[in-house]
């Protein structure tokens, strides 16, 4: 299944919430996903973010009264894919009553929260420059993005993933992390 960007190839995920019941709004949360590069031509590479295996999407759900019971209903669309992507729908349906909170449940969303991309100057996370690189003589300019970590080192496997609509594209980005300083070019 594709993230909410698919990048070069596929489609994101389209959700409709509208048969559901006593919601006034729904969140969805969508994992970091994994890059896949796929070699189209010698030096041509489309690369797409998806998720693979088991993936754990957090929903907050906020409901119009609290004391009434919530029927959650969701037309999904999406991309089942390998060697080619095959288009699949999914309802899903729930029906959860006010005094349902299952620990074991809230536990697993937590867990799943975790691996929610953050925004720019979430939990010490800060975006510090964007600079235009272009090396002379070779015809190559790149975007380097510094970021910051107030709290904790960046670990190796800290990526970027840039969202710029359908008429934008960005290459896999290359990485220089150094404790709390983490520089991309891409």
């Amino acid at each position: 299944i594709y993230w909410r960007e698919a990048g070069d190839t596929g489609y994101p995920p389209t959700l409709d919430w509208s048969g559901s019941t006593n919601i006034d709004g729904v969140e969805f949360l969508w994992p970091a996903p994994h890059r896949i590069r796929q070699e189209l031509q010698p030096e041509n590479f489309a690369e797409s973010y998806v998720y693979s295996d088991t993936v754990t999407f957090p929903i907050i759900i906020t409901t119009k009264d609290s004391a009434k019971p919530s029927n959650i209903s969701l037309h999904i669309s999406y991309a089942i894919c390998s060697d080619i992507c095959i288009p699949a729908e999914a309802n899903l349906n729930l029906h959860i009553l006010p005094q349902d909170i299952s620990p074991e449940n809230l536990e697993i969303i937590e867990s799943a929260k975790k691996l929610i991309p953050q925004k720019n100057g979430t939990y010490g996370l800060n975006i510090e420059a964007i600079n235009k690189v272009v090396i002379a003589g070779e015809k190559e300019e790149f975007l380097e993005v510094t970021a910051t970590n107030q709290n904790t080192d960046f670990s190796e496997n800290t990526s970027i993933f840039i969202e710029g609509g359908n008429n934008f594209a960005f290459n896999n980005p290359s990485s220089s992390i150094t404790g709390k300083t983490a520089k991309f070019n891409i």
